[in-house]
């Protein structure tokens, strides 16, 4: 079986409600602040459908929709609900903290466990209507929410964002608030 890696992925974003599932397709688990990994002799990758239990794929609470293609293969974003009791462990998996694997992910991947990651984090929050609290379904032809009671649509929230960067000759500012863990700066 080729081992889809970190390293030399593309992602393209692509809403498709209806795509088949398969075996070999990759999911990015997300429960709360964490992703499940397959760990191999050289290094991590996404674990493959197959290798998931059907509690994590398509368990109560949870969302499932197809993100696109990573790398050339689809690409499934899974959301276990946060507040559960965590998800088992299926074997050759772990648990990872999500802020402590993306820093080393190359662009391709880190572009999908983002955009999964939000995705599950919209889809969650707009379960039920805004405006009258009604229930939302998937809307049809584009990545959206709609009303079943008045209709209304909900699209993916898109925050724009400025880094800068705070430099005194070869130094940079960086900062550290003191609830994060030692050695990690923003």
């Amino acid at each position: 079986m080729t081992q889809t890696t970190f390293s030399d992925l593309h992602f393209h974003s692509a809403h498709l409600p209806q795509a088949a599932r398969h075996g070999a397709d990759l999911c990015i688990v997300v429960q709360a602040d964490r992703i499940l990994l397959a760990d191999t002799d050289s290094q991590a990758r996404l674990p493959r459908r197959e290798e998931l239990s059907q509690d994590i794929v398509e368990g109560p609470g949870g969302i499932h929709f197809y993100l696109g293609s990573l790398g050339g293969q689809a690409c499934w974003a899974v959301g276990l609900p946060p507040s559960a009791e965590p998800a088992a462990t299926p074997t050759g998996l772990e648990w990872r903290e999500l802020r402590a694997v993306t820093a080393a992910m190359q662009a391709g991947l880190f572009q999908a466990v983002s955009n999964a990651r939000e995705l599950l984090w919209w889809t969650r929050r707009n379960q039920f209507c805004g405006c009258c609290g009604q229930p939302t379904r998937e809307a049809e032809g584009e990545r959206a929410r709609v009303c079943v009671a008045c209709k209304n649509t909900s699209y993916p929230v898109i925050s724009p964002a400025v880094i800068v960067a705070i430099t005194r000759g070869d130094e940079l500012l960086l900062a550290h608030n003191k609830n994060f863990r030692p050695g990690l700066h923003s």
